[in-house]
């Protein structure tokens, strides 16, 4: 497996992205609005100096990707990463591609000045069984209530 940062069009560019995209959808956390990819969104905060990309490769195949934002959170007043869309094609979760990305996206996290790594994961789904079982420490739990 081959990890590498990428731009955020790279993954999007790329042949095996379409069916990616498909299964991350079928995996959006319930009662959130259906996953609508503002590329433009990306492509600015990139450009920005504020997220990175890093895409997981299997003999040359898109198998994940994950995004890293860091900022300054206000009320700490220090640069705190947290991960965006993170995820790995099902086949491919038990090699440990995920685990592998996180390690790495941690590394970007640090070299882009931030002091720690929140990673969000959808309450009783695989993200959520690896980290309870990890190195991560339970911080909040997000409520979410749907307005529209």
């Amino acid at each position: 497996m081959e990890i590498r940062q990428v731009g955020f069009e790279e993954v999007t560019n790329d042949p095996a992205f379409a069916t990616l995209a498909a299964e991350y959808k079928n995996s959006a956390a319930e009662g959130m609005p259906e996953i609508d990819l503002q590329e433009d969104v990306y492509t600015r905060l990139e450009l920005a100096g504020t997220m990175a990309t890093l895409a997981a490769y299997v003999d040359g195949t898109l198998v994940g990707f994950i995004n890293v934002l860091v900022t300054i959170i206000p009320h700490y007043g220090v640069p705190l990463g947290t991960t965006e869309s993170f995820f790995v094609a099902p086949e491919h979760r038990s090699t440990g591609a995920g685990l592998v990305l996180l390690r790495r996206a941690e590394e970007l996290a640090v070299s882009m000045g931030a002091v720690g790594l929140m990673v969000s994961a959808p309450v009783g789904r695989s993200l959520d069984k690896v980290l309870s079982r990890s190195s991560y420490d339970p911080m909040s739990t997000i409520y979410f209530r749907r307005l529209q």
